[in-house]
C-alpha cells in the first residue's frame, strides 16, 4: 500500500495557495464548498465521508437554533464547552495504522484549543490591528512548534495515513486585510516544504483546506493539492473515499 501524508490548512485560499511551488504542487485543484456550512461540519464529512454526519444536527442546534444572546452567559461561565470542537464517531485515521497532530475535530492540541478559547474571532475582531496580528503570529509559532512534533512522529512511528492541520491561514484570512497575508501564506509553503524535502518520494502528499478565504469571508471553494495524480471531487466528503483510493494505488 502507498502511505499519505495530509496537510490541512484551514482557509487556505486558492488564489493566493498557487503562488507557492510546494502548496500547489504538480497538481492542483478546487471543488465547490457550501458556505453555509461552518468548519466542524466540514471537517467533520471530511473525516467520515459523509455528507451529512451525526454530528452535525448537533452542530446546528448548538449554534444556530439557540439564541446566541440567551447563550452567551453560559459561554462565558463554561467556554471550553462551547468552543471545544466535536470528535467525529469514526474517522479514517481509525482505519489504518496512523499519526495525526493537531486535527480539528479529531484531536486537537491542548495549547490550539487554550489559543481558540483565549482569542476567538468575534473578539478579536473588535482588536486594534497590531493585536490581531500578534495574534496570527502566536498561534503560527504554536503551529510550526506542532509540525515539528509531526515530523518527529512521522520517523519514529510505522503509519500508512499522516495528517497534520493548521489554522492561522483561516485566522489570518479573518483578522488581518489582504496585502498581510502573503507572509502568511510563505510560512505556509515553508511548511509544506518542509515537507516534501523528505518525503514526497515516499509518500503521497496531500494539501488540503475545507474553504477558501476573501476579504475577511469564507468563499465557495476549497482548494487542494498533490505530488501524485488524484480523482477530481465534488464535495469535501469525497476526499474520504480518495484518500482510502491513494492508499490502496
Amino acid at each position: 500500500m502507498a502511505r499519505v501524508i495530509i496537510l490541512a490548512f484551514d482557509g487556505l485560499e486558492a488564489s493566493l495557495a498557487v503562488r507557492y511551488a510546494s502548496l500547489r504542487q504538480e497538481w492542483c485543484m478546487t471543488y465547490p464548498v457550501d458556505t453555509r456550512l461552518n468548519s466542524v461540519q466540514l471537517w467533520s464529512m471530511f473525516h467520515t465521508g459523509s455528507r451529512d454526519p451525526p454530528l452535525r444536527l448537533f452542530v446546528e442546534r448548538r449554534w444556530r437554533l439557540l439564541p446566541y444572546r440567551l447563550l452567551k452567559p453560559l459561554i462565558r461561565l463554561r467556554p471550553e464547552v462551547f468552543y471545544r470542537a466535536p470528535r467525529v464517531a469514526r474517522s479514517f485515521l481509525d482505519d489504518y495504522p496512523s499519526v495525526a497532530v493537531n486535527v480539528f475535530c479529531y484531536n486537537e492540541d491542548p495549547g490550539s484549543f487554550r489559543l481558540r478559547l483565549q482569542h476567538s474571532l468575534p473578539r478579536m475582531l473588535d482588536k486594534p490591528l497590531a493585536e490581531r496580528e500578534r495574534y496570527v503570529r502566536e498561534r503560527l509559532l504554536l503551529e510550526w512548534r506542532l509540525l515539528r512534533k509531526f515530523q518527529q512522529l512521522l520517523e519514529r512511528e510505522e503509519w500508512l495515513v499522516a495528517m497534520y492541520y493548521a489554522r492561522f491561514t483561516d485566522d489570518a484570512g479573518h483578522l488581518l486585510p489582504p496585502e498581510r497575508l502573503p507572509k502568511y501564506y510563505l510560512e505556509a509553503a515553508h511548511m509544506a516544504s518542509s515537507i516534501r524535502r523528505r518525503w514526497r518520494r515516499e509518500a503521497v502528499i496531500l494539501i488540503v483546506s475545507d474553504h477558501g478565504m476573501k476579504g475577511g469571508v469564507h468563499t465557495a471553494y476549497g482548494f487542494s493539492s498533490s505530488n501524485t495524480k488524484y480523482p477530481a471531487v465534488t464535495g469535501i466528503w469525497e476526499w474520504r473515499r480518495v484518500i482510502e483510493q491513494l492508499l490502496k494505488s
